[in-house]
């Protein structure tokens, strides 16, 4: 089975206004991504409205994904990033078992411009070990 696209967005109940639906909106993807290291590398990303900072939700859902990249798609390595500021962002990875791997630059839409990043990775083998040992999911 080939990996396209994989989505996971859990979305919470607001008032309809288009503001509250963008703050209460969870989006977790893991893809193919051209801007990792090494060409047909997959990437995970994650995106949590503030409202729900602090809750467990990105970490749930990552492992949840990570899960369905190695098992069901057979990916062998999963790549991360996040921005060297956001110190919540890399807590989800070091506790789904990502290894930091190194620094550089990433384009952001958001901030209209380029922003240091530190990079993170996953492969298989340590996925498997933290599975076995259930280590972050509570068992």
């Amino acid at each position: 089975m080939t990996l396209e696209k994989t989505t996971l967005s859990i979305y919470s109940p607001g008032d309809n206004s288009p503001d509250s639906a963008f703050r209460e909106t969870f989006t977790c993807t893991v893809c193919p991504a051209a801007s990792v290291p090494t060409a047909g590398d997959t990437e995970i990303g994650y995106w949590i409205g503030e409202p729900h900072w602090g809750a467990g939700y990105a970490t749930e859902a990552a492992q949840a994904i990570l899960d369905l990249a190695f098992s069901r798609h057979r990916v062998d390595e999963v790549w991360a990033a996040c921005r060297m500021t956001n110190e919540a962002s890399r807590r989800v990875l070091v506790k789904c078992g990502f290894q930091w791997s190194g620094t550089g630059l990433r384009r952001s839409r958001a901030l209209g411009g380029m922003v240091s990043i530190e990079r993170y990775r996953l492969d298989r083998k340590a996925w498997a070990s933290l599975r076995a040992w259930g280590h972050g999911r509570g068992r």
